[in-house]
């Protein structure tokens, strides 16, 4: 993970019930846009991890991970997505969407207690590259398993 959102993955590591998972050796030329972990609306007990990118070919490539939902969770992620086939990366199933609410193309799969997205304006083979370069990111050891309590505005890390 880049060093810009190595903190912001830590910060969201000590604070979630869930395992955090961030890029590894994503390309130097990729720019960080935004990294949030917050609670999310109308649950109370979950929370989202968000991270952004803009790629080397100037493609937008964002990670959604929450412990909320799945179904409720991929359906304000992925909007009216289609379904369309599933692909292995790293030994994982993930299932391919295309067209959601915003045009993008998209990854899902369950990770843990958690669903992560994969989605943006990237190609497949860029998607797929960035989902699976995803790994755990390891919480600080004093507050590994101190869970989480996300203030109602949220925790902003990293980049904004």
């Amino acid at each position: 993970m880049c060093i810009r959102d190595r903190a912001g993955a830590t910060a969201a590591a000590a604070m979630a019930d869930f395992p955090v998972v961030g890029p590894t050796g994503e390309p130097a030329r990729w720019v960080a846009t935004s990294a949030r972990f917050e609670p999310v609306p109308g649950q109370s007990d979950a929370s989202l991890w968000h991270l952004g990118f803009i790629s080397s070919a100037d493609t937008y490539v964002g990670m959604e991970q929450s412990d909320a939902d799945a179904e409720s969770f991929l359906d304000g992620v992925l909007g009216k997505a289609v379904t369309a086939g599933e692909v292995s990366l790293g030994g994982a199933a993930w299932t391919r969407y295309t067209v959601g609410a915003n045009g993008y193309r998209s990854l899902a799969r369950p990770w843990g207690s958690s669903t992560v997205v994969v989605t943006g304006s990237a190609d497949w083979r860029e998607l797929e590259a960035f989902a699976a370069s995803l790994a755990v990111v390891p919480a600080p050891a004093a507050a590994a398993g101190a869970g989480r309590s996300p203030s109602a505005s949220g925790s902003s890390a990293g980049v904004g």
